[in-house]
């Protein structure tokens, strides 16, 4: 019956999270490099004298450089840390993102008034603050899935852990001792009868 079909649920991968997390913080360091303002400022309050300014992403946003440090870190302590680790850096992850999402957007619906001298001249303003606030999203995103998600991930050591059948001395032995294939063949062509090794 249709109602005993069950959907499975996407799997979302720790290894997509950090990558999210990573990009985003990397757009973010990107986009604040660049220049966002271009304008004419008095030499001195009142002056009538004005000289070309230009103010990078860093300058409009100063927090912005800080929070995308903040999720570059949060990024790689996806890779070293479980369980609630995990939560508490998602949760980070999610704070910053939030952060610079709402900054990014204030300054690019409030205008320049905030960052440029008075009396300044605007000459130009770039919309590389909708990048920054792209970034800020998609961080956002990665924090929220890795709080939902967290408890399916498995120990990110977990994948270099062996069971102690395999990694047992008796195992090993065994294993040592156990004639393969190759080895039976190799016998035979030294006129050997390989079923008679390890007979006493």
């Amino acid at each position: 019956m249709l109602g005993d079909v069950q959907v499975p649920r996407p799997r979302i991968r720790r290894g997509t999270v950090v990558l999210a997390a990573l990009v985003s913080a990397a757009g973010a360091l990107s986009v604040l490099a660049l220049p966002w303002i271009s304008a004419l400022a008095p030499v001195a309050p009142g002056s009538p004298a004005r000289v070309p300014v230009e103010l990078t992403g860093a300058q409009c946003l100063p927090a912005g450089q800080p929070l995308a440090l903040v999720i570059a870190a949060a990024g790689v302590g996806f890779l070293a840390t479980r369980a609630w680790g995990v939560r508490i850096v998602a949760a980070i992850t999610t704070v910053s993102g939030i952060a610079l999402l709402i900054m990014a957007v204030q300054f690019g619906t409030a205008g320049t008034d905030q960052v440029l001298p008075a009396d300044s001249d605007l000459i130009g303003q770039t919309s590389w603050w909708f990048l920054a606030a792209l970034a800020g999203a998609v961080a956002t995103a990665a924090g929220l899935v890795a709080m939902l998600v967290a408890p399916r991930w498995r120990h990110p050591s977990a994948a270099y852990q062996r069971t102690d059948e395999v990694s047992s001395p008796e195992a090993v032995s065994r294993a040592v001792e156990q004639p393969t294939g190759a080895s039976w063949w190799d016998a035979l062509d030294r006129g050997e009868d390989p079923s008679a090794d390890g007979r006493s």
